[in-house]
């Protein structure tokens, strides 16, 4: 027995030669040893295949084995410098985790133990036949009907989602021409990374290329097909529901054949009407060579997006697409202002909270919507607590 961690860790271990095995391979790439593998069975062949195309190790065959066989495997290792190159930088990406594996274990067991089961963590695709994931009958039932299940004729709905997009170019070509954006871009500022939220913005990610530096996406909507698509993350339209539709990851046939249309019809229009708008504020904003905005999409390193499963429900993601929401949440709260402390602690019944967000404020409300709020909240017995954006309210 061998205390392999503490002999890989030592600096002077230049090479690893081993089986081949999963605990082995973490093992070396944890401590950035070049690997020699001679798998034997199993995993092994495939640990070392991946090595090998990864650009840290060798495989050799166990048949092929001889002295000057072994020996140029050896040579090769030590005289070329991109096997520990490459497995340092493997090393360096492993360990920039937030947790440990053993704290992200422990963390998750508990959380399982904690949520009894955690069986909300259940993908939905779980529950479908082959048939279903692979929706062959929402295909058999779109062939064969001649009644529109979603009604894209309707010239409402059309109009609407062209309106969407046309506010997506609308906004990238108001940011991209902003005095204070095209100062920054003249600017000699140096970027280790550029973070960039994406909603229907795709001609934005030029900045990040422009400086060439690697761009994080966010996502402040969640997942969906612009975010899904920057780093090739699934979406199986047999149980990921689209995000405009409203339904639940337990569809049913007829909303399985709508998801599934929906999701061609997103495609569709997204390729061969919307994108080419973005390419064109991409080429006029930023004219100098460069990589086409194709390429500069599919080069996102990160997606963070402002959701997370407990709020919504299981689904795939690609391991470089991130669940962060709630990331604004306070989790120190601070003592409240005297007269809103007064105000909450002195109701009998307890407090309702009422705000429109940061966009809509409640001041630019129609009277007749106003007017239906405040006669409903005067037939309360709760005090209300009203982000109101003006100094005076109507009628008091």
């Amino acid at each position: 027995w061998f205390p392999q961690d503490d002999v890989l860790a030592h600096p002077n271990v230049k090479a690893f030669i081993t089986h081949g095995g999963l605990l082995s391979t973490t093992e070396t790439i944890y401590h950035g040893v070049p690997v020699i593998g001679i798998p034997m069975f199993g995993d092994q062949f495939l640990n070392m295949a991946q090595a090998e195309k990864g650009g840290y190790g060798i495989m050799a065959d166990y048949n092929l084995l001889s002295v000057d066989y072994l020996k140029g495997i050896i040579e090769e290792m030590m005289s070329n410098e991109k096997y520990t190159k490459q497995i340092k930088a493997m090393s360096k990406r492993y360990r920039d985790q937030p947790l440990t594996p053993l704290e992200t274990a422990v963390y998750w067991v508990e959380y399982v133990a904690r949520h009894k089961g955690a069986y909300h963590l259940r993908n939905s695709g779980m529950d479908l036949s082959f048939i279903q994931y692979h929706n062959i009958d929402a295909f058999a039932v779109l062939y064969e009907t001649k009644k529109d299940i979603i009604n894209y004729r309707n010239k409402g709905l059309i109009e609407s989602i062209a309106e969407f997009y046309d506010m997506g170019v609308n906004m990238t070509q108001t940011t991209l021409a902003n005095k204070n954006v095209q100062a920054l871009l003249k600017s000699n500022e140096k970027f280790d990374v550029i973070i960039n939220e994406i909603f229907l913005n795709e001609a934005l990610l030029g900045i990040a290329n422009h400086f060439k530096a690697p761009v994080i996406a966010v996502s402040t909507f969640g997942a969906s097909q612009w975010t899904s698509d920057l780093v090739g993350s699934p979406t199986p339209p047999s149980y990921v529901p689209n995000p405009f539709l409203g339904f639940s990851p337990k569809m049913t046939l007829l909303e399985r054949i709508g998801n599934l249309a929906q999701a061609h019809f997103d495609r569709i229009f997204f390729d061969f009407f919307y994108l080419q708008r973005q390419i064109n504020l991409y080429n006029e904003f930023f004219p100098e060579p460069k990589p086409s905005l194709n390429s500069v999409r599919k080069n996102v390193s990160l997606v963070l997006l402002n959701t997370h499963f407990s709020l919504a429900f299981p689904r795939p993601y690609a391991p470089n697409m991130i669940e962060v929401g709630g990331m604004q949440v306070n989790r120190k709260t601070k003592e409240l202002p005297a007269d809103m402390k007064k105000f909450i602690e002195s109701a009998e019944h307890g407090v309702i909270y009422f705000s429109m967000g940061s966009n809509l404020k409640s001041n630019t409300l129609p009277k007749e919507k106003r007017d239906a709020l405040l006669n409903t909240f005067k037939t309360l017995k709760q005090k209300v607590l009203w982000k109101w954006e003006d100094p005076n309210l109507p009628g008091k």
